[in-house]
């Protein structure tokens, strides 16, 4: 998706011969549809992989106990997808935020 948002803006956005930084620059609201509907299929994308690969990884885990209600294995596989792709977010967020938060404290004088 890098790749294609880089096409989008620097060859058929022609940003590489103007001085701009969209394609709507050059194709007006068809350039910015285009940005914007790569960025939302982006974000699409990751949704849904994410959502899957934590139902693997549920459906995987559940697998290891031996449950003998199907009801119970379920609803234990359903909650655990939840919570692994609920910590997956929540953790990206938080070592983003603590990665580039700025210090909490006053840096020393200089004399």
């Amino acid at each position: 998706f890098t790749q294609l948002n880089v096409w989008l803006i620097y060859v058929w956005g022609r940003c590489a011969v103007h001085d701009c930084t969209d394609p709507g620059y050059a194709h007006g609201a068809s350039g910015t549809l285009a940005e914007i509907g790569s960025d939302v299929a982006l974000a699409i994308t990751f949704d849904v992989v994410l959502g899957e690969a934590c139902r693997c990884l549920a459906e995987f885990l559940v697998s290891i106990r031996n449950y003998e209600q199907l009801y119970r294995k379920r609803y234990v596989t359903v909650m655990l997808s939840l919570f692994i792709e609920v910590l997956s977010k929540v953790g990206m967020f938080a070592i983003l935020g603590f990665a580039v938060m700025p210090r909490w404290s006053r840096p020393p004088m200089e004399n």
